[in-house]
């Protein structure tokens, strides 16, 4: 299969309005695809027309705690709508990546929802190590072509770059500061409509000023959706953060390792019940077939890639994410009725001068592209 291997980087100014117009405007006709794609596979997986199921998610009680947490980033997304003319509502409801998925199961529960993918790692610093976060960004193939950089400076003079697709304001990122997280979702772990959604979760880590405290940060705010974040904890230790609506659980295989792994499903975080209850009368084979998937094979691959008692370097990173066992890099399979790949492949290089290594696409077929924070 083949891929476009393109990013479109956007470099923001000014407010958070005007930062949302500038993305909205300048990358209009790829948010419009990417809109149109989005409404169709919800349909396809509904059965019928998304329209007035999608418009309704801003009323399913996210936007109260955006709107308490994070007004700016809300004033980021109708900046969007104004620069594309897509509709606030939609640009709305497109930011709840990982919340939409748990909605729809609840709202069609026998339809083929599943997690996404996404396979990480974190690196812990030494001293000639720079502490590494890395991963691959696993979606769709119908994304394929929105795969996007946005630079900006925050309020607090902290410069950001941040991965997403076009007319979202987040996937994963770092800062010059040293701040850097990757984003696996975690479907199995409870949610809940009172939290914070995830690409606001994750933008507002960005902003939190240094590495300790975006790492209490994301300790402490309520999370709408299950969710495994590897960043730095401030004190030169990469840590994975199993974050659910009702705790936060932090897992490492050995207390020793030095190099973290994860993928899509929780080995640490107990609060389960909310998909216990989703799955009840499934029998193993439904439960297989709509769940299963190559979330632990990619987990068992990544940590037979390392030795996870030593150090990762940049291109050991990149190395492991392009492998195609497991399926670690992913070109399109196919599980259950949905296909996949990786949108994009990042390490995220927290050293003296913090880079960004990005390749938009699979890791074994796309060029790799390096930007200094």
């Amino acid at each position: 299969m083949t891929f476009l291997g393109k990013l479109h980087v956007l470099d923001l100014y000014g407010t958070p309005r005007q930062r949302g117009h500038q993305h909205g405007e300048a990358l209009r006709q790829e948010i419009a695809r990417h809109h149109e794609l989005w409404e169709e596979a919800i349909a396809a997986d509904l059965g019928a027309p998304a329209g007035a199921y999608l418009d309704g998610l801003m009323d399913q009680g996210f936007l109260d705690a955006a709107e308490r947490l994070a007004p700016d980033l809300l004033e980021e997304l109708r900046g969007i709508a104004e620069g594309s003319g897509i509709p606030y509502a939609r640009v709305f409801a497109r930011m709840l990546s990982d919340e939409e998925p748990w909605v729809r199961m609840e709202y069609a529960r026998d339809r083929e929802t599943a997690p996404k993918g996404c396979s990480s790692l974190g690196s812990d610093a030494g001293p000639d190590a720079p502490l590494l976060i890395a991963q691959t960004m696993d979606v769709p193939t119908w994304w394929d072509g929105g795969q996007t950089l946005l630079r900006f400076m925050q309020p607090d003079g902290d410069r950001a770059m941040v991965f997403t697709v076009a007319g979202k304001i987040s996937l994963c990122g770092m800062t010059r500061r040293g701040l850097a997280i990757t984003c696996n979702s975690l479907l199995q772990l409870d949610p809940a409509r009172t939290g914070l959604a995830e690409d606001l979760v994750v933008r507002s880590y960005l902003a939190s000023g240094s590495p300790a405290a975006g790492h209490g940060f994301l300790r402490h705010v309520h999370h709408a959706s299950g969710q495994n974040y590897i960043v730095p904890d401030g004190h030169g230790r990469a840590v994975s953060l199993e974050c659910s609506a009702n705790g936060v659980s932090e897992w490492r295989r050995d207390a020793g390792d030095l190099v973290v792994a994860h993928s899509n499903h929780p080995v640490a975080n107990p609060h389960q019940g909310w998909f216990e209850a989703m799955i009840a009368g499934m029998d193993e084979a439904q439960r297989t077939a709509r769940f299963g998937f190559t979330t632990e094979a990619r987990l068992a691959t990544l940590y037979e890639r390392i030795d996870p008692t030593q150090r990762l370097d940049v291109a050991a990173a990149k190395a492991v994410l392009a492998c195609r066992e497991g399926p670690i890099c992913r070109v399109g399979e196919i599980e259950g009725k949905r296909d996949g790949f990786s949108f994009g492949s990042l390490v995220m290089e927290l050293g003296e001068v913090p880079r960004l290594h990005v390749a938009p696409g699979p890791a074994d077929r796309t060029a790799w592209q390096e930007f200094d924070a």
